[in-house]
């Protein structure tokens, strides 16, 4: 469903872009792009009554963040956010069972441009087989209160928070398949930027959403990335273009 949201966001995006109006946008401001924030401590195991498997990361002496996985048979944990012990906020989410501590990720960026940081909250879902994509659901903590979930693939590696020196901004990236003119079926990889907009994350229309096809180029990218464990900016590449119109995921 969440993915069906994401397309239908890009098309209907796309539906008011077009050649002409293209010029009005700043497309080529993203090349600039640099990843924003930093990531905070990683969970470590810890004793908690009730989890078959917690882990916790630490954000300040104080604070925490927390995941609790009540069964090997259960998708679905409890994510708490704690400050001298007692809980401020929880969530249910599902995280994947066998990886519970590399599923939980805590970062700290300002988003607003107010000086103070916002925590982002991702908790990974599942993996494919194969290119062994990585599913995320990525949530951003304000104020003490938890926005909504975006769903981004391959979270950390080529979705991540990025900015141009002025704005910090959430790189929502997916893989998709699609086609286009003089170009044979193909994977494509997706990206479009979030705000934090009253609480919760929503896309932005003053950047356009942007694609790379899966070649070899990209796909040695994302394995440097990957065995770094650093973010990948593969839209500074030429590759890599504003979506105008309806390729490449027409029907």
């Amino acid at each position: 469903m969440r993915l069906l949201i994401f397309i239908l966001a890009i098309l209907t995006f796309l539906g008011n872009v077009t050649e002409s109006q293209a010029t009005k946008v700043k497309f080529e401001d993203w090349r600039q792009d640099k990843p924003c924030g930093h990531k905070l401590a990683d969970p470590v195991q810890v004793e908690t009554t009730g989890c078959e498997v917690a882990y916790c990361a630490n954000i300040t002496d104080s604070s925490q963040v927390c995941a609790c996985l009540p069964s090997s048979d259960s998708d679905e944990s409890m994510i708490t956010y704690k400050k001298s012990g007692v809980v401020v906020l929880q969530w249910n989410a599902n995280i994947y069972p066998p990886a519970v501590a590399s599923a939980l990720r805590v970062d700290a960026a300002d988003l607003n441009n107010d000086g103070k940081e916002e925590l982002v909250i991702a908790t990974m879902s599942s993996a494919s087989n194969g290119m062994g994509i990585e599913y995320w659901d990525v949530r951003i903590l304000f104020e003490e209160k938890i926005s909504n979930p975006i769903s981004v693939e391959d979270y950390g590696l080529m979705g991540y928070l990025s900015s141009n020196g002025k704005q910090c901004r959430l790189l929502v990236t997916r893989w998709l398949e699609g086609w286009e003119p003089t170009k044979e079926y193909g994977l494509y990889l997706v990206g479009r930027w979030f705000e934090l907009s009253e609480h919760n994350l929503q896309y932005t229309l003053v950047r356009p959403a942007i694609k790379r096809r899966y070649l070899d180029s990209l796909m040695q990218l994302r394995l440097q990335g990957s065995q770094r464990d650093k973010p990948v900016m593969w839209f500074r590449d030429p590759e890599a273009s504003p979506i105008v119109g309806p390729y490449p995921f027409c029907d």
